[in-house]
């Protein structure tokens, strides 16, 4: 019941992201837009493993570490895409 109540969020979750991406995008010299957006994605990953999300938790945990180390940019853009998918595929899910 819990772990679909964090199902049930994920679209909420997905558009906080995607909002905070595109401000990163926008400003990338702006720390406080990647700090944003880590922060979405760390929490995020914090509440997949919390309900055993295990694909949504490596995703959003690879998306955080690529952007924390700054990774170059391509390897970052895969991980969000990855993250994005899982967020996608879970919120189809019924």
């Amino acid at each position: 019941m819990l772990q679909k109540m964090m199902v049930d969020r994920l679209p909420e979750r997905q558009q906080q992201i995607e909002q905070a991406w595109q401000n990163w995008q926008e400003q990338p010299h702006q720390v406080t837009t990647q700090d944003q957006l880590v922060s979405y994605i760390h929490q995020l990953a914090g509440a997949a493993g919390s309900y055993q999300l295990s694909h949504l938790y490596q995703a959003a945990k690879a998306c955080e570490d690529a952007l924390k180390n700054h990774t170059d940019k391509e390897k970052v853009h895969l991980a969000y895409t990855r993250l994005i998918a899982e967020l996608k595929a879970l919120s189809s899910t019924p």
